[in-house]
């Protein structure tokens, strides 16, 4: 057989370029994953921003609607007073 024909020192070497192999292709895939949870973090964190202004956008316009509201609390309709009395105790 051809291994048994290998020296120790030849069987060494084969070991060792397949490790160097092995560990090159590992740190290869843990590159990768790293720059996929880079690129994953940055699409998150682009997306949280736009959540957060979309959301101060939403509460500029609760207060705008309630303050138009408050400006016609004396019309006399029922809807806006139950509103003005349900909102504000």
């Amino acid at each position: 057989s051809s291994s048994e024909e290998e020296s120790p020192e030849a069987k060494r070497q084969k070991f060792l370029e397949r490790n160097r192999m092995a560990a090159s292709k590992c740190r290869e895939k843990k590159r990768l994953q790293t720059l996929k949870t880079i690129e994953d973090a940055d699409v998150i964190t682009a997306r949280n921003q736009a959540l957060h202004e979309t959301l101060d956008e939403l509460q500029e316009e609760v207060r705008t609607l309630k303050n138009l509201i408050l400006c016609h609390r004396d019309c006399g309709c029922d809807v806006i007073q139950k509103f003005v009395q349900s909102s504000f105790k």
